[in-house]
Parts: structure tokens; C-alpha cells; sequence
């Protein structure tokens, strides 16, 4: 497994999965195109690999459930006030 991973080829396809880059789950992958989230079944809770923004398993963020609560209750009071 080390072997495989010192091949340059292997490491960018991994840099490309881990960073959400990979060609085969998002078309225009260089635009910014948020919409492309709307009608998506994307859950950043489950495994879906297509994006990955806390990490997966094990290793994922320990603040994912507080970074999403808190981004919630920024756009609640940010409608709320205006």
C-alpha cells in the first residue's frame, strides 16, 4: 500500500477525491456553481464521497455537528433581521 501511494498518479486521483475535484461526480469542476447543490441528495452527515467538507469516518471532524448547528442559527437570525 505505501508503494502505491509514492506513485504520483495515485497520490493526485487521492488529492482529488479527498478535495472534492473528482471528474466523474461534478461537471465545470473549476467554476463556482453553488446551485448545484440545490436539487442535489447530497447529505454531509452520511458517506456520499461526492463532498467531504468534514472528512469521513474515524477521522472526520469532531465540530461538524457544531460547525453545521451554528451556520443554522447564523442564516435564522441573519433572515430574522432583516
Amino acid at each position: 500500500m505505501t508503494e502505491l501511494l509514492r506513485h504520483p498518479r495515485a497520490m493526485e486521483k487521492l488529492q482529488n477525491k479527498t478535495i472534492g475535484r473528482d471528474p466523474l461526480s461534478w461537471d465545470d469542476l473549476e467554476d463556482y456553481r453553488p446551485e448545484r447543490f440545490l436539487n442535489s441528495n447530497i447529505d454531509v452527515k452520511e458517506l456520499n464521497f461526492e463532498l467531504v467538507p468534514f472528512g469521513a469516518g474515524r477521522r472526520g471532524c469532531l465540530g461538524a455537528a457544531f460547525a453545521t448547528v451554528t451556520n443554522k442559527l447564523a442564516l435564522a437570525r441573519l433572515v430574522h433581521k432583516f
